[in-house]
């Protein structure tokens, strides 16, 4: 959460996972595999609870750019490789 008392994402009410969102989900866990990190060492080097990496990486909520900006520096890729389609 940030000082406001926003959460790192949007759960979406439709349910439905674009193809924008499935690539992103897609590079996420790539990306993390690349770097042999599991979602819980993840968690603990961001502070991001590893329920919603996982929620990330199979496409059920819309991540926010400080979210995207926080793993892509900790997974040495950028913002622009995970939202890659």
């Amino acid at each position: 959460r940030s000082s406001r008392g926003t959460t790192e994402t949007t759960k979406r009410a439709d349910g439905e996972c674009t193809r924008e969102r499935k690539a992103f989900a897609r590079n996420l866990r790539r990306a993390r595999r690349a770097a042999k990190l599991s979602q819980h060492e993840v968690h603990l080097r961001t502070g991001l609870a590893q329920s919603h990496i996982s929620e990330l990486e199979r496409c059920l909520v819309d991540p926010k750019l400080d979210t995207m900006a926080k793993l892509a520096g900790l997974l040495r890729v950028t913002v622009s490789d995970l939202v890659k389609v």
